[in-house]
């Protein structure tokens, strides 16, 4: 297994647990904006401590242009995916949101230049199965709930924006970025994000001990995903990178089945097992 496939799985670890941890947050009626703001605190001073033990902050045009670039994508994409929760469960919007790998798919042979070989082709159509399975599971388990049309767009359109974010890592490390400037930079957009989303549509800066808790603990599995994948693209190539890292939802539905007694149905395990199969065709 390659260098960028550890890293890519790393990522992905991390990442599920964040996705555990974010669904019970959610169920909760505390600020998501604050929320999404104190993980972009926790975030910026893991990595501004990291930089000051390695020379401090780098702060070159392209490093600046391209962390805010990467940062807009992504905490537009959670803001887009935490509107899209009012209306739809949350297992199936964040199992839509797991899709943003296929725009990597689409674009990194068109403007990386990287090659989708038949191995990797069939990586990925088993990784949109498992996901697609997964979503079939959740649909099945909340027939009873209306899932507006508009939602699901906003869903499907923070999951385009996170495959964005992917390419954009690949395109900023070739023009030789600061990788822990970068990765400083990002959570500012977080922070002033979750803002506007508390002040402008949630009218609620309220923090709660559980905001802090949560928030903390979240923003250092978020550090340790995006440190993770960004190493895992500069290591390899996105179009693998990238759909190894988007897997979590094995280490999610595994700790849900063990801490929260969720039940393990046939969906989920032909999920699992298509999963499995994408991590064997991609990591060879």
């Amino acid at each position: 297994m390659s260098l960028s496939a550890v890293l890519a799985l790393g990522s992905m670890v991390c990442a599920g647990v964040n996705d555990f941890v974010f669904k019970k947050y959610v169920s909760k009626t505390h600020s998501k904006g604050v929320y999404l703001s104190l993980i972009g605190v926790a975030w910026a001073l893991i990595f501004y401590a990291i930089s000051l033990s390695s020379g401090g902050l780098k702060l070159d045009p392209n490093t600046v242009v391209y962390s805010i670039v990467c940062g807009f994508f992504s905490i537009a994409a959670q803001i887009l995916l935490l509107e899209s929760l009012k209306r739809i469960d949350a297992s199936i919007g964040s199992t839509i949101y797991r899709l943003n790998f296929v725009v990597v798919i689409i674009l990194a042979p068109m403007f990386l230049g990287e090659l989708l070989t038949p191995l990797r082709f069939t990586g990925s159509l088993l990784a949109v199965g498992s996901v697609l399975f997964l979503l079939k599971n959740n649909a099945r388990q909340n027939r009873h709930h209306s899932h507006k049309f508009s939602f699901l767009y906003l869903a499907i359109i923070a999951s385009i924006l996170r495959g964005l974010m992917g390419v954009f890592y690949k395109i900023a490390l070739n023009h030789n970025i600061d990788v822990n400037t970068f990765l400083f930079i990002n959570p500012l957009l977080w922070i002033s994000g979750g803002l506007i989303h508390a002040v402008f549509f949630e009218r609620d800066l309220s923090i709660s001990k559980e905001t802090v808790i949560y928030s903390g603990i979240s923003g250092f599995l978020v550090a340790g995903i995006v440190l993770f994948l960004l190493l895992a693209v500069k290591e390899g190539e996105t179009i693998i990178a990238v759909p190894l890292s988007q897997l979590s939802f094995i280490i999610t539905l595994a700790l849900s089945t063990w801490l929260l007694r969720e039940k393990m149905t046939s969906l989920k395990a032909i999920g699992i097992l298509l999963a499995i199969g994408t991590i064997f065709c991609l990591s060879l």
